[in-house]
């Protein structure tokens, strides 16, 4: 297989990227150049002229979710986006997970989008203008699970010097978790080695377990329909979850809204907030209901597979919590990747477009 490798940050580490998947920081760190050229079409006004009384939409462009990211998709299945005026143009998938969409966003192509909230924090230090309006699903012990080969040397994270660990995007959940899992046994990051896989580029959401039973890389994440399948076929053993690693702290995406979006269509995006809001409260009360939405919609699940997604519950009316917010930028500074001051929780995030927030 042919691959390229970039040198990764202050580790002077290499971090393996499959020539098929994009190294979304990058991209993130260039959006500048993007910016430039970038043509506003976000304030389409759709009138449908088969009513008598034409109502009015504000299109939103956002790339299309996935099964780990649903908010928005139950709220256009329910009807919620177009109760508040709202019509989402879907732009097809983004390669590089969150940092990708926060990329397409940069760049103009997209208005919102969703990322992991250290993603979301590294873009923002970086310069990128969005901020974060909604959250997702609240951590239980249902999270990811890290796994080997059956007969992998591995079962401790002292183990994982020298070895290779598949991740989906940099600076991103999986590479944190990574971090805070040897941080906390004591094993240094530039120890180990990072291969990037982004399945979402070759549209096969399963490719990074087919590279790991290659013995391309020796550990990787799976959840609910991958975790599956890696289960159904066997020989792999489970080292560590996400939940044992982080406890409720884990940073799952959030959406967000580029400013420049917010300050032309203050009202849209209180609308399009309102809407997740509904979804979230919706999911809480009918979590089979909206799994079924989830089902529908996912390319990745079949009848058997489905049986082993779960439901999520979401923060009551889609608030974001300071509390979560402000332990990732405290955990970035602990891994050296924030400066102390560098950047603060209103800088990251706003529950100012959201109806039940109380000031």
């Amino acid at each position: 297989m042919n691959d390229t490798e970039t040198k990764y940050g202050k580790y002077g580490k290499n971090v393996k990227v499959f020539a098929f998947a994009g190294i979304a920081v990058i991209v993130i760190a260039g959006i500048s150049f993007a910016l430039l050229s970038n043509k506003d079409n976000s304030n389409d006004v759709i009138n449908p002229a088969s009513n008598h009384t034409q109502k009015e939409y504000t299109t939103i462009r956002m790339a299309d979710e996935t099964i780990w990211v649903i908010l928005a998709t139950v709220a256009e299945e329910k009807g919620f986006f177009e109760e508040e005026g709202i019509k989402i143009k879907w732009t097809g998938k983004v390669a590089g997970g969150g940092p990708g969409q926060l990329a397409s966003i940069a760049g103009g192509s997209n208005d919102a989008g969703s990322a992991a909230v250290m993603a979301i924090v590294n873009a923002i230090s970086r310069g990128v203008k969005v901020k974060a309006v909604a959250p997702e699903w609240e951590i239980d012990e249902q999270s990811a699970n890290w796994y080997v080969l059956e007969n992998s040397s591995i079962r401790t994270a002292k183990d994982l010097v020298g070895k290779k660990i598949a991740v989906n995007t940099l600076k991103a959940n999986n590479e944190y978790s990574i971090k805070e899992y040897l941080s906390q046994n004591g094993v240094p990051f530039d120890k180990v080695e990072l291969v990037v896989i982004d399945g979402t580029r070759v549209g096969n959401p399963f490719l990074t377990e087919e590279l790991f039973r290659k013995g391309e890389v020796d550990m990787m994440s799976a959840y609910e329909v991958t975790e599956w399948k890696l289960l159904q076929k066997g020989g792999v053993r489970r080292i560590v979850s996400n939940y044992e690693i982080w406890g409720r702290a884990s940073g799952n995406p959030a959406y967000v809204v580029s400013e420049e979006f917010m300050k032309k269509n203050p009202d849209a995006t209180r609308r399009f907030v309102t809407a997740l809001a509904k979804a979230a409260d919706y999911v809480n009360a009918n979590p089979q209901e909206a799994l079924q939405i989830v089902i529908k919609h996912n390319f990745a699940v079949n009848e058997e597979a489905a049986k082993h997604i779960k439901a999520h519950r979401y923060p009551e009316h889609a608030l974001i919590s300071e509390e979560q917010v402000k332990l990732w930028i405290d955990r970035m500074i602990k891994y050296g990747d924030l400066k102390e001051g560098q950047i603060k929780s209103s800088d990251i995030y706003t529950n100012e477009f959201n109806p039940y927030y109380k000031r």
